[in-house]
């Protein structure tokens, strides 16, 4: 007889579907908790249209049975490889904010079940044929198991219903209709028509290959069902992250209610000096915990994923942290040497405004084949450490296309920002032509939907290509380089001659050599504030009053991005420029934009008016590559024509004078 359907899941909100290049469902997956996703590996691969191993840091667009559309990646510690059909699975973690999703994603873990496999019991299947893109139920029933090692539960089709398991059913969730739990997942299907026959992956078995399901299935309230956990693993008795331990964090970790921003961040600094860039998603809790739990002490004093729980500890007010706290004072007694948990756990005092330190997030935009396209480079690098390269392209994009990859990146690299860490510098490497473009304009949404200019959130700033890498710089920057060092060597800008004024264009002819004299002198100025924009670079038409001064090595630029604001801008940016050290200048500029009041009683008050729109370029001479370079992915071969020619490599630099 059949059992009745439970009422233990009052809805489905762990279906999702996985859509295709064309926006199509390719096949589905489950929910494990609101951040991670569980579906087949081919399912991923098709919807990237391309394979794993080809592209690791590829996105696929995850539909919420809500109806809301987010990116998910493969991560959660575990990437298919290739093998057995009961090792064809994938693991997405989901990017963004998940408030919009109002509260419809599973809160706990009572949708799964580590099975109970009897003959004949029914089963559901929701997945996505063709013409059904919002998905359709299909019914059968458990047969028994199978495949290799009997990794796999045999479905047939139930007899007498209308819709069988076919193509796009791969990766969906198979729920027990008595208990309303998700089972496994359908992952196989016989390509004989009249077979009728589906293969599943149970639950079981795919938590012995990802830790943390294990953890999800021990919260779903599923007590007299723990006999088909699947066994921990032997492990060394002096291990202090063995599988019953890690099965405690995972615990900590997967109930939904775990949100923190800067998780990256925590993970660098829990590996200390000895550092290797996360390549996966910000959000990703699991794989960073996977990714620390498999690095050596080695001459580490305390253990990376320790130091890291700990980290977390501080951060987590009330009963969560307290048991993270609780997880590492049991963890350090089994370590080797034995790690004294209290330094660990004590609450840090966050430094002051006065000794923050700047991670720069660095944007080289060169100019690419066809016409009026541009090649990104995206770098990072923490004030006083190595330079890295996150990113290079090799396809050639217009401005617009490649402005919204920088806001992207901006944001991601916002949401690893710990509450403790150095604050973001965003600098953009520009070729002469584009230096005019007001970058700092760029538009960054807040939390609640607005939108406010990436200049009044963190200092912005442009750099020189041509200075950075044209051959010419080799001969003339030794005038860069000595008034850089000179700048630096003073307390504050307010000597003679320090900061100059540019108010307006020459309109009497004056020739470029007389202006480019003046600002070359070994005593002339170190930063400018002019009264207009640069002009975009033409053969017959140069921007002497521009040129004059990148040429003459100034390494601080501030001008107005519209003519109309001239007077404005040298007026109240002169004195907040002049009163400030050079290290606080970029400070001074966002303060501006900002509309802040330079001085007084006022400082800090909401500004009377708004604030200014300026460009800054800021290039200092002793931040120059070299970097830590990418190997840059094999091109499409469609977009051949416009990948990057060879790097330029210019001789080693003259020395200073």
């Amino acid at each position: 007889m059949v059992e009745p359907v439970a009422e233990l899941a009052a809805t489905d909100d762990w279906q999702v579907s996985i859509l295709g290049p064309t926006g199509k469902p390719v096949g589905g997956g489950v929910l494990v908790s609101p951040r991670y996703v569980l579906t087949c590996a081919h399912v991923v691969t098709t919807a990237l249209g391309r394979r794993l191993e080809d592209d690791p840091h590829g996105t696929v667009t995850v539909a919420l049975n809500s109806g809301l559309a987010l990116r998910g990646s493969p991560g959660g510690g575990h990437r298919y490889t290739g093998g057995s059909h009961h090792e064809d699975f994938s693991v997405l973690i989901l990017h963004g904010d998940l408030a919009p999703t109002g509260g419809g994603l599973p809160s706990s873990h009572t949708h799964l079940s580590s099975g109970t496999y009897t003959a004949r019991r029914p089963m559901q299947v929701y997945g996505y044929p063709q013409g059904q893109p919002d998905g359709v139920w299909a019914d059968c029933l458990m047969a028994g198991r199978g495949g290799r090692e009997g990794a796999l539960i045999q479905l047939n089709d139930a007899p007498g219903t209308g819709r069988r398991v076919a193509r796009g059913y791969s990766g969906c969730g198979v729920k027990d209709t008595a208990t309303s739990r998700v089972a496994g997942l359908a992952v196989l299907r016989d390509k004989s028509p009249e077979a009728g026959v589906t293969w599943m992956i149970p639950m079981a078995r795919l938590a012995e290959s990802w830790p943390p399901l294990r953890a999800a299935l021990a919260l779903s309230e599923e007590r007299a069902s723990a006999r088909h956990l699947p066994r921990f693993p032997d492990h060394p008795e002096d291990d202090p992250f063995d599988p019953e331990a890690m099965d405690d964090l995972y615990r900590l970790l997967l109930d939904g209610a775990f949100s923190l921003p800067g998780l990256v961040a925590l993970r660098d600094e829990a590996l200390g000096p000895v550092r290797r860039p996360w390549q996966g998603a910000p959000e990703d809790i699991l794989g960073i915990v996977h990714d620390l739990q498999h690095i050596a002490q080695a001459g580490r004093p305390v253990p990376p994923l320790l130091a890291f729980v700990a980290a977390l500890s501080r951060r987590m007010p009330g009963t969560r942290g307290q048991e993270l706290a609780r997880w590492v004072r049991g963890r350090a007694g089994h370590c080797t040497p034995v790690v004294d948990p209290a330094p660990l756990l004590a609450r840090r005092v966050r430094p002051a405004a006065g000794t923050a330190r700047w991670t720069y997030a660095t944007f080289q935009i060169t100019p690419a084949t066809p016409s009026r396209h541009y090649l990104l480079d995206v770098f990072r690098q923490d004030e006083g450490a190595p330079r890295e390269a996150v990113h290079q392209s090799t396809r050639a994009m217009r401005l617009g296309q490649l402005e919204q990859l920088v806001v992207d990146e901006i944001t991601r690299m916002r949401r690893e920002r710990a509450m403790d860490s150095p604050e973001l510098f965003v600098e953009f490497v520009l070729p002469r032509e584009l230096l005019a473009r007001p970058v700092d304009d760029l538009r960054m949404a807040t939390p609640s939907g607005a939108e406010v200019r990436l200049g009044v959130v963190h200092p912005v700033a442009a750099r020189s290509l041509e200075r950075q890498n044209a051959s010419e710089w080799v001969d003339w920057g030794h005038n860069w380089s000595r008034k850089w060092d000179r700048m630096k060597a003073l307390t504050a800008l307010s000597g003679e001659g320090v900061v100059d004024v540019i108010p307006a264009r020459n309109q009497d002819g004056t020739p470029y050599e007389a202006l480019f004299a003046a600002l070359y002198a070994e005593d002339g100025p170190v930063a400018l504030v002019l009264g207009f924009p640069p002009k975009v670079p033409r053969k017959r038409a140069p921007d002497a009053e521009f040129d004059a001064p990148l040429d003459a090595g100034i390494p601080t630029l501030v001008w107005a991005h519209d003519e109309r604001d001239a007077q404005r801008v040298v007026t109240e940016l002169l004195p907040r420029m002049r009163e400030s050290s050079p290290h606080a200048v970029p400070q001074a500029v966002l303060r501006a934009r900002r509309g802040e009041r330079a001085r007084g009683p006022g400082v800090g008050r909401p500004p009377t008016e708004a604030g200014l729109r300026v460009g800054f370029l800021w290039d200092p001479f002793d931040r120059l590559p070299p970097h830590t370079p990418l190997a840059p992915p094999a091109p499409h071969t469609q977009l051949a024509q416009l990948t990057r020619p060879a790097p330029y490599t210019p001789p080693a630099p003259a020395p200073r004078r």
